[in-house]
């Protein structure tokens, strides 16, 4: 993820888990993004069966979906805030 970040400036990082103990990786992801000081580069959505928000919180996202249509309205928004109207 680091060097993904590094070399490609994505708009948005999206995480997704199905069981609970995926938020374990999520969480080891973010604290590897803020070591490195991405952490203000991206923003993170995390989606998936165990998204929630006590996962939002205990991963550190900046949000959750729990269906496709919510995160491409996340994805939507971090574009429009990041380019402007024409995005």
């Amino acid at each position: 993820f680091m060097y993904a970040i590094r070399t490609y400036r994505p708009d948005v990082l999206l995480l997704s888990g199905v069981l609970h103990i995926a938020q374990d990786s999520m969480k080891k992801t973010m604290d590897q993004l803020m070591e490195s000081g991405l952490r203000d580069q991206v923003p993170v959505l995390i989606g998936g069966l165990c998204a929630g928000e006590y996962q939002r919180e205990y991963v550190g996202a900046d949000s959750w979906a729990y269906d496709p249509m919510e995160t491409v309205s996340f994805c939507k928004k971090v574009v429009k805030e990041k380019y402007g109207e024409k995005s």
